[in-house]
């Protein structure tokens, strides 16, 4: 639950502005988890008062008018969760919200917002989809099949989630196996009419094709079982059963079940935070090359989320890069703009957070993995290089960066560059 106090003075007629702009609140914002309080300056704040405040993963204090900047302290007296102060250009609700900001910030996690425009609650709106990503996380639980690659170094302490309130497994290769063991000719029948039209099926080697399928059935029915939000696997281990996981984990990430390779953790925790904070499905890519002369990134990597790839563009069939075995496939990521994110750090406590523009989208260069990528960034590449977190990396398509911004702020992320 999250709380929306709105507080106001009662000179004059300064309480009924505090109701008109509650119900204008809530004609707005009303949802299930959300609970929207009056608070005056006559209301007493005392210790009762405040353990009730405790039931809500974060608060917007709404400033309605001057004079509450005392009200607004003791509101936020023993909270120590996400808070958002909003103000508006009326009533001198930003000079009170300006005080008690000076006073608060070097104490709480707060952020001090100003509306340019009446009814522009999108600030709130943006800060309650970041309190819901707090309390997904710290339910979220995640999977990896095998242990991370051995050259994944920055994910072999495996107990290194940072403070996000995850829940690790890690799971045998023989658990694996007896799942596969478990997949009927049925089950891969209905896997098959989930790839999309215009994968390359006639192009498949038909062993290889029922394999991958047989693989994603066996990692679904797991995940099914056992409750997993994410899964990770150390998918080189694989190639001596003849297995890849590009394909499983493509249908994966199209189903919107987050899917990471090498068994790289702290990739796997970007991916998550990227797609609960915007919704969109991530890509997990390698930086293959960069061009000073164009500030840019190229990315390549075996496997992308189906949901990302240009529907109009045919796929090409293609083996897994590295092994030339199994299946994997060529297309080209359907995106105009984007986020390259990746969480990190030795206690996960940074952030390298990179806006860019796709420059190419469709390069085929046959010395890299299948699905390639080139990123211009906003800022300068030999920045992102100096502030990098390790390999792989972690591309948003066409989405909002404050978003971001404000979940580094409440997280205590360090952002780069």
């Amino acid at each position: 639950m999250i709380g929306m106090i709105v507080v106001t003075a009662t000179l004059g007629d300064q309480k009924q502005i505090g109701e008109r702009l509650l119900d204008e609140l809530k004609k707005n914002l009303e949802t299930e988890d959300r609970e929207f309080l009056l608070v005056t300056t006559d209301n007493e704040c005392d210790s009762n008062f405040s353990r009730e405040l405790q039931k809500y993963s974060g608060i917007a204090i709404i400033v309605a008018t001057g004079g509450t900047e005392s009200t607004i302290r003791a509101l936020c007296r023993s909270f120590r969760k996400p808070l958002l102060l909003f103000c508006n250009p009326h009533h001198n609700s930003f000079a009170s919200g300006l005080e008690v900001y000076g006073k608060l910030r070097f104490t709480r996690r707060i952020r001090l917002h100003y509306s340019r425009e009446d009814n522009d609650f999108s600030e709130i709106e943006r800060f309650c989809q970041v309190v819901k990503v707090f309390h997904r996380l710290h339910a979220t639980s995640l999977a990896s099949f095998g242990p991370p690659s051995k050259w994944v170094l920055t994910s072999e302490n495996k107990k290194i989630l940072g403070d996000f309130g995850l829940t690790y497994h890690e799971l045998s290769f023989h658990t694996l196996q007896k799942a596969l063991d478990r997949v009927e000719e049925k089950d891969i029948d209905e896997a098959l009419k989930k790839l999309p039209p215009h994968f390359p099926v006639n192009k498949c080697p038909s062993q290889d094709l029922q394999s991958s399928l047989k693989l994603y059935c066996a990692l679904k029915h797991l995940i099914d079982n056992h409750h997993y939000d994410a899964v990770t696997i150390c998918c080189f281990d694989l190639l001596s059963s003849g297995l890849t996981a590009c394909l499983a984990l493509a249908l994966l990430n199209a189903e919107g079940i987050i899917g990471g390779c090498e068994g790289d953790i702290q990739a796997l925790i970007t991916m998550i935070v990227a797609y609960y904070l915007t919704g969109e499905t991530p890509w997990m890519a390698n930086p293959t090359r960069i061009s000073y002369k164009d500030n840019s990134i190229t990315l390549a990597h075996c496997s992308a989320p189906f949901s990302l790839l240009d529907q109009d563009r045919p796929l090409d069939f293609k083996p897994h890069k590295e092994s030339g075995q199994g299946i994997s496939f060529q297309g080209s990521i359907d995106a105009k703009e984007g986020v390259l994110l990746r969480i990190g750090g030795p206690a996960m406590e940074k952030m390298l957070f990179s806006p860019c523009t796709v420059l190419k989208n469709e390069i085929k260069d046959s010395s890299l993995c299948n699905i390639q990528l080139q990123l211009q960034l906003e800022a300068p590449v030999a920045d992102w290089i100096d502030h990098s977190l390790g390999n792989h990396q972690i591309f948003i398509p066409d989405v909002d960066t404050d978003i971001f911004r404000d979940f580094a702020f409440y997280q205590n992320l360090q952002v780069f560059p």
